[in-house]
């Protein structure tokens, strides 16, 4: 955030940038499963963004199995 800079300008800047990468990711979102979304900031930008989907399956129960 620059000296001028208020903190809901900020939040504004940084979610244009987000933005269209939160927008694929939920475009290509998986129907069961989970969506991640990380962003490292540095010097205060957005320097990484971090996402990934998964998918997950519940399992049915395996006799003899393990726990």
């Amino acid at each position: 955030m620059t000296p001028t800079e208020t903190p809901g300008a900020r939040e504004e800047r940084l979610f244009r940038i987000a933005e269209p990468h939160l927008r694929k990711l939920l475009h290509d979102s998986p129907r069961f499963g989970s969506v991640k979304l990380e962003l490292i900031l540095a010097e205060d930008d957005i320097a990484r963004i971090i996402f990934a989907a998964e998918v997950s399956r519940k399992l049915a129960p395996h006799s003899g199995s393990r726990v």
